[in-house]
């Protein structure tokens, strides 16, 4: 039972994230002090934060849970486990387990029905401020960046992220942006150089094509950003 007085508390702490996300600046330091895009589903017993920047890689997924009083960050590298070969899957639950001993913040498990690695967070929603927020932002990325890299996961993270601006965009497209503001979008956002940015804009159209099962089957190498 979650007592009105707590669900305020809650409640207030549900907004303070949206607004540390999304008030900021791509030319920021930290990532709590860059702009987010974040997308709010709110339910009965909590509420779900989905948010991406570019420079970040990967989504970032926050829940907030009304009956716990907790906040839980999540970062999913998309990397199922369940058919690994045995040695393959043996070395990657060592490393799974160098990270909940390592870090006393970040936790590593498994998640869905394939298994895949998920890092998380647990915050409490009551008392829950920027500083501490910004900790556990940058703990969870870390994480996973440091995973992949003694994993030599690289170039999947890449092509999530990939795959993560592209949905960025045709998010954006949706909502009536032009293509010149998805241009200033990768340039000021991501980082890209304006030539490579209007490339990327002509690689969109043929994803755009291929995500709607018009096209069988696409190459392009312009996708690779960084």
């Amino acid at each position: 039972m979650v007592f009105s007085e707590d669900k305020n508390v809650i409640e207030q702490t549900v907004n303070n994230i949206i607004e540390w996300l999304k008030t900021g600046s791509s030319d920021a330091k930290r990532p709590i002090d860059w702009d987010w895009d974040v997308d709010i589903k709110r339910g009965d017993e909590g509420v779900l934060i989905e948010a991406f920047h570019p420079k970040a890689y990967l989504k970032l997924l926050i829940y907030v849970n009304y009956e716990q009083y907790l906040v839980k960050m999540a970062v999913n590298p998309l990397y199922p486990t369940k058919f690994l070969d045995n040695d393959k899957r043996l070395r990657l639950y060592y490393e799974l387990l160098k990270v909940n001993f390592g870090l006393p913040l970040v936790k590593a498990s498994l998640f869905g029905e394939d298994d895949e690695v998920l890092f998380l967070v647990d915050l409490d929603a009551r008392t829950l401020g920027k500083e501490e927020f910004n900790h556990a932002l940058e703990s969870l990325y870390y994480s996973v960046m440091a995973f992949a890299e003694d994993l030599g996961l690289e170039d999947e993270i890449m092509a999530i992220y990939r795959e993560n601006v592209m949905e960025a965009l045709l998010d954006r497209l949706e909502k009536g942006e032009s293509l010149e503001q998805l241009i200033d979008y990768l340039v000021n956002k991501v980082g890209m150089s304006r030539d490579k940015a209007e490339k990327f804009i002509e690689d969109l159209k043929y994803y755009r094509d291929q995500k709607a099962g018009k096209r069988e089957h696409i190459t392009t190498p312009s996708l690779r950003i960084m």
